[in-house]
C-alpha cells in the first residue's frame, strides 16, 4: 500500500516537501518474515522495483526506479511534482525548476527548513 497526499498540500515553497513524506506499507508473510521499519529515501517509481525484489524477479532497466531495500541510504532520492513545479530531492539537498525557468536551491534537514512569508 503506498499513502499519497491529500489535497491540501501546504507551504511556501514551491514544493512543500513536507506534505510529501509518505508512507509505503509492504505486508505478505511470503515476502515479509519479520517487521520492519526502513526509512530509506524514495519516491512511487521506486515501488515497483522493490517489490520485483522482494519476490525473486530481475529488474534492469534505464529508468529512474530502484529496489529501495537493496540501495546504500546515501544513494536515496526523491521526484517530485507540484503544480508546474518539479524538484528532486537527495543528500539534505533540493533543487526546483519553476515553469518560468526559475531554479531555487535548498541545502541541510528538509525538515528543519523554515521558509519566508
Amino acid at each position: 500500500m503506498v499513502a499519497d497526499h491529500g489535497a491540501r498540500v501546504y507551504g511556501k515553497q514551491s514544493i512543500p516537501i513536507h506534505s510529501y513524506e509518505i508512507p509505503l506499507l509492504i505486508a505478505g508473510p511470503a515476502v515479509v518474515k519479520v517487521p520492519q521499519r526502513i526509512g530509506e529515501l524514495g519516491c512511487s517509481l521506486d515501488v515497483a522495483p522493490t517489490i520485483l525484489g522482494l519476490i525473486g524477479r530481475p529488474y534492469e532497466t534505464l529508468f529512474f526506479g530502484r529496489d529501495l531495500l537493496k540501495m546504500k541510504s546515501e544513494d536515496g532520492r526523491v521526484f517530485l511534482g507540484h503544480n508546474r513545479d518539479i524538484g528532486m530531492l537527495a543528500r539534505e539537498r533540493l533543487i526546483v525548476l519553476g515553469l518560468m525557468q526559475t531554479v531555487e536551491f535548498y541545502q541541510g534537514d528538509a525538515k528543519k527548513w523554515i521558509f519566508p512569508n
